[in-house]
């Protein structure tokens, strides 16, 4: 394992790094984080800019240290063939094409909510809680 982090590519480094520091700002700046996190966009809490910051949020330890060993067992050899040019441009792809795929699935499964709830039924549910 440390041959492999001694390893390390220009460009998957730097992703390590902003990872963990998301991570860590995570839990010692929660309420400004919860800004960066990805919301649906019919959510009054969506912003825009989390499209790009989504896939640097992570949930717990074990998502982050899963995501983050895939990145370096596969990034590294992706930037060595690549360059780092590409592979960034490809992570960024692959992030944003992660948070529409997303998007569109929660668009889905809202929709199908929506024709089955009747609304005055709702809010007189919502009254009672």
């Amino acid at each position: 394992m440390g041959n492999l982090l001694s390893n390390l590519t220009p460009v998957v480094k730097n992703l390590l790094i902003i990872n963990i520091l998301f991570f860590v700002a995570q839990w010692a700046l929660s309420d400004f984080m919860k800004n960066l996190e990805l919301s649906t966009m019919v959510s009054e809490e969506f912003r825009p800019w989390q499209l790009a910051t989504h896939f640097f949020m992570h949930a717990n330890i074990p998502h982050l240290f899963f995501n983050m060993f895939a990145l370096v067992i596969f990034g590294n050899h992706l930037e060595r063939v690549w360059g780092p040019k590409r592979f960034l441009i490809f992570y960024m792809i692959c992030a944003l094409g992660a948070a529409l795929i997303y998007l569109g699935w929660l668009y889905l499964e809202i929709s199908q909510v929506e024709t089955f709830i009747n609304y005055y039924e709702l809010n007189l549910l919502l009254r009672t809680q």
